[in-house]
C-alpha cells in the first residue's frame, strides 16, 4: 500500500508549525514570582515553591503523548542526575488528562521528580491558563527567590542552570 505524499506534507508542516510556534511565541514571564502548591502526582507529598526558596527551580510543562516532551524529558532527566545533588529542583506541570497515564509513564521512565496534574483538563488546566501555555513543552527556570530567571529556557537548559546557580 503506498501513503499518499500529500498527508505526508500535511503532517510534517503541522509538527513544524507547532515546533517553531513552541520555540518562537512563547510569551515572556521572565522577572514574575512563580507561586505553586500542590500534591505531587507521583509520591503523594505537598510541594510548595514557597518551600523551595533558596534553590534553583525547573518548572517544566508537558504531556506523555507529546512527542518533543518525550524526547525532552530525557534531556531533563540527565540534567535532573547532575544538578539535583547541588540542590536544583525539578518540578512537571502534566497536562495529561488521566494521572494514571501521567503516574505508568514516570514509573516507566525513571521520572522521579514531583509531578503535578489537573485530571481531565489538559489546556484548561489553571497554570497553563495563567502563563499563556499553547504549545509543549515550556521550560521555566526559577532563581532562588522563586522569581523567573527564564520561561524559555528549552534550546539552553544546562547553561541556563549554571549561570542562575553562579550568580545567586
Amino acid at each position: 500500500m503506498r501513503f499518499p505524499g500529500y498527508l505526508l506534507c500535511a503532517f510534517l508542516l503541522l509538527f513544524y508549525d507547532g515546533y517553531v510556534f513552541a520555540q518562537t511565541n512563547q510569551v515572556d514571564h521572565t522577572g514574575k514570582l512563580f507561586s505553586l502548591a500542590f500534591e505531587d502526582r507521583l509520591s503523594g507529598k505537598n510541594v510548595s515553591t514557597e518551600n523551595l526558596k533558596g534553590k534553583v527551580v525547573v518548572i517544566n510543562f508537558w504531556f506523555t503523548s507529546c512527542g518533543p516532551c518525550s524526547e525532552e524529558i530525557l534531556r531533563i532527566k540527565a540534567l535532573y542526575e547532575k544538578y539535583h545533588p547541588l540542590g536544583v529542583e525539578f518540578i512537571g506541570i502534566s497536562l495529561d488528562r488521566n494521572i494514571k497515564t501521567l503516574i505508568d509513564y514516570c514509573n516507566n521512565n525513571g521520572i522521579v521528580w514531583p509531578q503535578y496534574c489537573e485530571e481531565g483538563k489538559k489546556w484548561d488546566t489553571s497554570l497553563a491558563q495563567e502563563w499563556q501555555v499553547k504549545r509543549t513543552p515550556p521550560i521555566f527556570i526559577l532563581d532562588k527567590n522563586g522569581v523567573i530567571y527564564s520561561s524559555n529556557a528549552r534550546r539552553n537548559l544546562k547553561e541556563l542552570i549554571q549561570a542562575v546557580l553562579t550568580e545567586q
